[in-house]
């Protein structure tokens, strides 16, 4: 019997409609995230996470996509997870609203993924430690707060 994993979070602004995994498929493994981010303008306008979406593999080991939560508006970046490496660090940022940047690292890759979006110095949040196997949330037009799924210490 495996170890069910724990939800960390929401972090980010209050807005937005909540978005979460089917419980009926746990996640045993994150496959991918696909992140859709805007960054600062020379005009002044901060950078943000305009959408999320990811694909984890659940306890039968079939894939199931999540999302897109969000919109897909801006530039697209696509996180791909190999087998045998795991997604052990997220850092982001907030403005108080939205999540405004996200930073993913793995056990295996020599540098970080990101930061997309634009750092703010609002608010920050971590999810580290153990493996991240999913995300949940809360999204409008764009993702107003992120979580996860975390397996270990």
């Amino acid at each position: 019997m495996s170890t069910p994993a724990m939800k960390i979070g929401p972090y980010g602004g209050p807005g937005g409609n909540h978005w979460d995994i089917n419980a009926l498929n746990p996640p045993k493994r994150l496959v991918s995230i696909q992140i859709w981010s805007t960054a600062s303008s020379c005009e002044g306008a901060g950078g943000v996470i305009n959408g999320i979406s990811f694909s984890y593999l659940d306890m039968a080991g079939q894939l199931i996509p999540s999302g897109p939560w969000g919109s897909q508006t801006g530039k697209p970046h696509v996180i791909n997870i190999g087998e045998d490496e795991r997604l052990i660090t997220v850092y982001g940022t907030s403005d108080g609203k939205f999540v405004t940047s996200l930073k993913f690292v793995t056990d295996r890759a020599s540098d970080p993924y990101g930061p997309y979006g634009a750092p703010s110095t609002i608010s920050t949040f971590s999810f580290q430690g153990g493996s991240i196997l999913a995300f949940l949330g809360r999204s409008s037009e764009k993702l107003n707060a992120i979580g996860a799924y975390k397996l270990g210490v």
